[in-house]
Formats: structure tokens, sequence, C-alpha cells
């Protein structure tokens, strides 16, 4: 092995150990399943590989089975275009998985945040085509008014993005109390009328956030007037966190499934095709931290190995997150569960 190799494979170990001692275990951990082909260069058989991991998850937990209301959303992610977007394969594959299992196919909606990503990423068709379904399942966009319910929503002093609302440099940006630029409205879809919801995110390295994953995509991905909360890494850290672990949110968010067929580990959200890196891995769990945790190893073993420095400081939705019990970034190998 080479002394490059060598070093990059001491520098991983460096990594995983920070990232086991940075984290405090809570009472209970819940475990992750992941799917890694055995041939690096595939992208992953969805058909194959989920029913697999739903499998594994319902032999831990309970079998996944319609409840009283039989419906059912995929929170995806799709703000950074075609690029970097959930993938559809692992949509349809999860989709058909729940259909076996008795629900029906058009009662499984698809949502995020925004008509016109949801548009650009293909899941929904043309406006020339017209219509709002993905293969037979209803498509819906959470910043779409009439899902904003007056009385469910984030409240925080934090303005608009100043490009939004043309803001002077230095002045005291901080909204008062009753302003309604106070206000981003939770995801209604996902807290009503529903017998659960599952996270299906992205992962990629952001400027203020650290990175982006299980986390950001049930947190600030899925709420109304979310660019304020970029202006810093604390704002956008904790606001983050408090609104994943919003008490309606966590009863009905049942698990989240990230793959790793595309992840970014420079310059996100905005695609770049230069700095995505692919591996063939899937990953599922209850913990959002879990999964951003080991995200975060495999975006920082692509840095390594391509002449960057690892992501730092650590994200700090992670310490933020395990002080409001959202989970747990313990990477410790007795989590990791391997489903083949």
């Amino acid at each position: 092995m080479s002394h490059r190799k060598l070093s990059i494979a001491f520098t991983l170990l460096l990594l995983l150990g920070f990232a086991v001692s940075q984290a405090q275990p809570l009472k209970t951990e819940e475990p992750a399943f992941i799917y890694a082909s055995p041939d690096a260069h595939t992208t992953p058989d969805y058909q194959k590989v989920i029913p697999l991991l739903l499998a594994e998850w319902e032999a831990a937990y309970q079998p996944i089975r319609p409840g009283s209301t039989g419906r059912v959303v995929l929170k995806v992610y799709t703000n950074s275009g075609m690029g970097l977007r959930t993938p559809p394969g692992l949509v349809l594959a999860l989709a058909d998985a729940l259909v076996e299992r008795g629900f029906a196919r058009e009662n499984i909606t698809i949502a995020d945040l925004d008509t016109r990503r949801l548009r650009a990423s293909g899941y929904l068709p043309a406006l020339s085509d017209g219509g709002a379904t993905f293969h037979g399942m209803p498509v819906i966009s959470l910043d779409n008014p009439k899902y904003h319910l007056k009385d469910w929503f984030y409240e925080s002093p934090l303005p608009p993005h100043p490009l939004l609302k043309g803001a002077e440099e230095g002045k005291n940006l901080e909204l008062l109390e009753g302003d309604e630029d106070r206000k981003s409205f939770l995801p209604a879809p996902l807290l009503f009328n529903l017998d659960f919801w599952i996270n299906l995110p992205v992962a990629f390295h952001h400027p203020i956030l650290g990175m982006s994953g299980a986390t950001a995509n049930a947190g600030v991905w899925s709420v109304s007037n979310q660019s304020r909360f970029f202006s810093r890494p604390v704002s956008a850290a904790s606001s983050t966190v408090e609104i994943a672990a919003i008490p309606e949110l966590q009863r009905s968010w049942l698990f989240s499934i990230m793959s790793l067929e595309a992840y970014q580990i420079i310059g996100g959200p905005r695609f770049n095709s230069y700095y995505t890196q692919s591996r063939p891995e899937v990953i599922l769990s209850a913990d959002p931290l879990l999964i951003d945790r080991y995200a975060l190893a495999a975006i920082n073993a692509s840095r390594i190995q391509r002449g960057f420095d690892p992501i730092s400081p650590d994200p700090l939705f992670f310490r933020y997150g395990e002080s409001l019990d959202l989970g747990s970034a313990n990477l410790d190998s007795t989590r990791l569960k391997s489903v083949q």
C-alpha cells in the first residue's frame, strides 16, 4: 500500500475516532441498517435493496401496515435540481414496497418545498403536460399556502434573507414579536391526516450548516421562509434541530432512508458535478443524526482522497441535536447493521 493510501486510511481512523469521542450517547441508541453493494461502481438496485432494508427494520421494530388513514408522505429533497436529488429509483422502490404491504399508491404522497424545483427534478411533469403525479402518486409542494395552518409555525426573530429584503448592512434586523416574517409555517401534510412520513434526504456539504442531510431535510428544508436561517452557523444549526425535534413532526416520522448514489463534497446546495461523488450504499435509520454522521464520514473520506481538508468545524447541529434528544451522533460500529 502506498504512503498516500496509508495516510488516507490513518486520517479516516482519526476522523472516526473523533466522531465517536465527540458524541454523548443517549440512553437508547437507534441502529442503522446499511446496504453496500459489493461492486463499488454500480448504482444501487433499489428494487432489491429497499425490501431488504424494510425487512430488517420490521424484524427489529414492527410490521409496516396501513393504519387509520392509510396515507403516507415521502419527503424528498429537490432543492439542488436534477443532479443532486432524492433518486427516483429509490422512491419508486419504496412505493412498490409500501403497496405490497397494503397501501394504495394514490395514498402515497411525494412532498418537498417548491413546485418549480420538484418539476426541475423530474418529480412533476412539464407544465405543458399538465398533472401533478409521479407514477400514480400525488406530488405536493409544502410552500403552498393551503398547507400553512395559522397556529402551526416555527417562530424566530431572524428576518428573511437580506437578498430578499434589501436590508442595509449593519442594521438591527431582528423582527418584533407579531411580525409575520418571524414565522416559518410547519409542513401540515407531515403532521396531520397520515399514518406516517418517511424522510428521503440527500447528503452534501453546506457552507453554513457544515453539511445537509437527514436532519436538515426534516428541519429547515421542510418549512416556509427558511432562507433566513442561513445567516450564520448557530442560527442554521439551532433552527434545523428545533424544527426536526417538534413533537408533532416526530410522532409521525417513521425513519429516514439516504442513498449515497450522489453526494456533494464541496459547495452545496448548488449542484456541481465536479465535486459530486457516488457510493453504492443505502442507509436506513430512525436516528437522523446517525445517518448524517455516517454521510459526513463519507463526505470527509472523499474530500481527503481528492486532497481537500475534512469539513471543519464539526457541524453544530450534531451537538444541538443530541441536547434535544433528536438522536445520537455516536458512530460506533455496533450501531451499524450490515444488510445483504
